[in-house]
């Protein structure tokens, strides 16, 4: 489970990166 919460905001993260 806390994979998966982990992995959501590594993907959100890398999201604000590419927008930055």
């Amino acid at each position: 489970m806390n994979r998966q919460h982990l992995h959501f905001v590594r993907c959100e993260e890398s999201l604000h990166l590419q927008q930055h």
